[in-house]
């Protein structure tokens, strides 16, 4: 069996809990890594902490915060990656709000995708009517 190589797009509480456990203990039986982690500049030393004390090593990318579609310039770099690394699938956990323009991209990739819910959201859904 090949490695199966996935991209973790978002390292917050709820994928520290879950998804880096989930993959260590999936890494036991099958031949899996991490090989692209995307985390918000803010979050690089959380990000860091996390990888390391799981044992996975990724290309890390560092982005600033955005709304809507992914910039052009994250998104040509983050295809170029998982080109380059062989990633065959992402794990989505990130702020709601960017889901829909990383699973937009994923897709535009062919990749395998894994996504918390809600999928999308729109700003101030709680707080405004309208939204």
């Amino acid at each position: 069996m090949n490695k199966v190589k996935i991209a973790l797009v978002g390292c917050g509480p709820h994928a520290r809990r879950i998804y880096l456990k989930a993959l260590d203990r999936l890494r036991q039986r099958y031949d899996i890594e991490i090989a692209l982690a995307v985390e918000l500049i803010d979050a690089h030393a959380s990000l860091i902490t996390a990888i390391q004390a799981h044992g996975f090593s990724p290309e890390i990318v560092l982005v600033e915060p955005f709304n809507g579609q992914l910039p052009d310039s994250l998104n040509a770099k983050l295809s170029t990656l998982v080109n380059r690394l062989g990633v065959q699938g992402v794990i989505i956990a990130t702020e709601p709000l960017v889901h829909k323009a990383y699973a937009d991209w994923a897709l535009s990739c062919n990749l395998h995708i894994l996504i918390d819910k809600p999928v999308t959201a729109r700003a101030n859904a709680v707080t405004d009517l309208s939204s």
